[in-house]
Order: C-alpha cells, then structure tokens, then sequence
C-alpha cells in the first residue's frame, strides 16, 4: 500500500470504514465511518489526487456513471473482503473531506485503481478538460464492469 508525501500542517485522521452508502461519481463518495466507542458517522469524502468526470455535465453525464459504477464496484468488493480505511486529510469546500480509501491486502488506493484503470486522471490542480475521446474510452470501459 502506498502512502502519500501529505503536507504535515494538514489534521490527518484515520477512520475505519463500516459502510458504503453512495457515490456521487467516480471521485465523490459517502461512507459510514467508525469514530469509536459505538460511534460512526457518515462522511462525504472527495477522493485525493483524483479527477473523473461530472455525471452533471451533459457531455461528460454518460463516462461520468461508468467511473461512478467502477469507484462502487472498487468499494463494494473491498468492504466484502477486506478492511478498508479513510484516511482523511483536511475537510475542503462543499462540507467534504479530502482524503484516501485503503483496502488491506488491495495493492492501489481507491484513487490510484480509478487512475491505473482509466476511469479517471490524476488531479493537477484544477479541474481537468475531457476530451471526447477521453469520454469515449471511459464509457467504452463499461463492459468490464460487473452487471447487476
């Protein structure tokens, strides 16, 4: 498992995951979180280092659901069979917290499977201008996924 250079000034935390509730696309998701003592939260994280296409964008709408159905799918099967954790970095705009989702055992942070995979780019600062064929290549991407 690979753990970032993070910035020391930011309030980091590590949180273990007991749910997934839902993703909003491919780099926003909602999980239930441990707190401890028989507390848990539901946090709303954008995930670092990583940029995928807006499902509320008309051009993007179609490759934004199939990188929201692969960071499911990612969630889905790492919950089933590993321990999976949020390492949160800073809360950010929008009420969400900037962080990572590790599996144990898993070789690629959530973030770094939707890069590898060609769901999504890493993040460069801003938001990344898609191309068509960049869309394209995503959407056609929809066959390896798990059908349900």
């Amino acid at each position: 498992m690979h753990i970032p250079d993070i910035p020391e000034s930011f309030d980091q935390y590590w949180f273990k995951v007991q749910a997934y509730e839902k993703n909003y696309d491919g780099d926003t998701i909602t999980l239930t979180v441990d707190l401890g003592c028989d507390v848990s939260l539901k946090m709303r994280i954008r995930l670092y280092d990583l940029d995928t296409p807006e499902v509320n964008r008309t051009e993007q709408r179609e490759a934004g659901l199939v990188a929201q159905r692969a960071a499911q799918e990612w969630l889905e099967h790492s919950l089933l069979a590993d321990e999976t954790w949020v390492y949160s970095i800073k809360k950010e705009g929008f009420g969400r917290y900037l962080g990572h989702v590790y599996a144990i055992g898993q070789k690629d942070t959530l973030s770094e499977y939707m890069v590898r995979s060609g769901f999504g780019v890493a993040w460069e600062g801003h938001r990344h201008v898609w191309t068509p064929e960049e869309l394209s290549a995503i959407v056609a991407k929809k066959d390896t996924l798990d059908e349900r």
